[in-house]
C-alpha cells in the first residue's frame, strides 16, 4: 500500500469514521487522521498497515454513483443515523454475529440512546452484512430499499389511468363499481389473459387527489368550496360585534316622467347589512345607475345599520 495515495481516504477505525488527511513523510510515518466529531488523531504507518490487515481499520471505498438523486428527507436521515449507531460498535469485534455479543452490543447501544423500540439482533447483523457488502454506504441500504411491487405490467397501469379519467373523473361520471365494469369490458375486448381484480382497481382511484376529483366530478366552485383553508375561526360572536355587507344587483330599469318625457336612470341596486347573530338586517342603502358595488353606498348602509 503506497502511503502517497492515502491522504483523502474515508475510514472507519473502531466505531468511528473518519478521514485521512495526509501522511508525514518524515520518518516515522505518520497517518492524521480527522474524525467525524472535529477531534484529530494519529497513527504510526506501520501500526495502520497492522490493524488495516487485520480489519480493525476499514478503508471505504468512493461511491461512483449516487444512491439517490433526490434531496434525503428527515425521515431517512435520520434512519440512516440510527443504524450507523449499532453498526460501527459491532464492527470493533471479529465475532460480532455472535449471539452473546451480539445481544450486548444492542442492549448497550439502545441504553444510550432515545430509540423507541430496541432492533433486534438478527434485524442488526444483516444490517452490518449489508453494510459491508455496500462498501460501508449505509444509504444504499436505506434510499436503495425497493418497495414491493404492484405486479402489475406498465400496460395495464397505464390502461387503469385511461379508464379511470375517461369514466369517473367527469361530471355525471360513473361510481367506482361502474367504472370498473368498463375497465374489465375494455380488457377484454383486447384480449388480456389477467384482469386485476376490482379491489385493486379501486385503489386505484383511492390514490387520485381528492381536490382533483372533486373538480372534475362536482367542478371547480365546489372544489373550492370544499378545500377552502380556514385560518381563523371564532366559537362565537356578540351582537353588534360583526356586520357583513352584500350586494343585490336587480335586472330593473328605472325611467322617470319629466314634462310628458321619459328619462332612463339606470338599474338599481341594494347593499344589504346583515347581523350574524340575530340574522336579521339592521341597514341597507340603495344606488340607481351605477352598475357594481360602490364605496359611498356601501358606507352609507354600514352607516344607517350603525345609527
Amino acid at each position: 500500500m503506497n502511503y502517497f495515495d492515502l491522504k483523502g481516504t474515508k475510514i472507519i477505525y473502531g466505531s468511528q469514521k473518519g478521514v485521512i488527511l495526509t501522511v508525514l513523510e518524515d520518518e516515522p510515518h505518520i497517518v492524521l487522521i480527522r474524525y467525524e466529531n472535529e477531534k484529530l488523531g494519529e497513527i504510526d504507518y506501520e501500526d495502520f498497515l497492522t490493524l488495516h490487515s487485520n480489519g480493525v481499520i476499514r478503508l471505504l471505498k468512493q461511491c461512483n454513483k449516487a444512491v439517490n438523486g433526490f434531496r434525503i428527507s428527515k425521515k431517512h436521515m435520520k434512519e440512516m443515523e440510527m443504524r450507523e449507531a449499532y453498526i460501527l460498535p459491532m464492527l470493533r469485534h471479529e465475532k460480532c454475529h455472535s449471539p452473546n455479543i451480539r445481544k450486548q452490543i444492542v442492549t448497550s447501544v439502545f441504553a444510550t440512546r432515545n430509540d423507541l423500540k430496541r432492533p433486534g439482533d438478527s434485524t442488526v447483523s444483516r444490517w452490518v452484512s449489508d453494510y459491508l457488502k455496500h462498501d460501508c454506504d449505509i444509504r444504499k441500504q436505506v434510499l436503495g430499499k425497493k418497495g414491493r411491487g404492484t405486479g402489475l405490467t406498465p400496460e395495464l397501469e397505464s390502461l387503469i389511468d385511461k379508464v379511470i379519467r375517461k369514466h369517473y373523473l367527469k361530471r355525471e361520471g360513473l361510481h367506482k363499481s361502474g367504472t370498473y365494469k368498463q375497465f374489465v369490458a375494455v380488457c377484454k375486448r383486447i384480449g388480456y389473459d389477467y384482469i386485476p381484480p376490482e379491489r385493486t382497481f379501486t385503489r386505484r382511484i383511492d390514490k387520485v387527489c381528492p381536490k382533483l376529483e372533486t373538480e372534475k366530478r362536482k367542478g371547480i366552485s365546489e372544489a373550492r368550496k370544499e378545500f377552502r383553508q380556514v385560518t381563523d375561526v371564532r366559537d362565537y360572536l356578540h351582537f353588534g360585534e360583526e356586520f357583513q355587507v352584500d350586494t343585490a344587483h336587480f335586472n330593473l330599469g328605472i325611467i322617470e316622467y319629466y314634462l310628458d318625457r321619459v328619462y332612463y336612470i339606470g338599474t338599481v341596486s341594494i347593499n344589504f347589512v346583515f347581523e350574524p347573530t340575530t340574522g336579521s338586517i339592521p341597514g341597507y342603502s340603495i344606488q340607481i345607475g351605477q352598475k357594481g358595488e360602490q364605496s359611498g353606498f356601501v358606507v352609507n348602509a354600514i352607516t344607517h345599520a350603525m345609527s
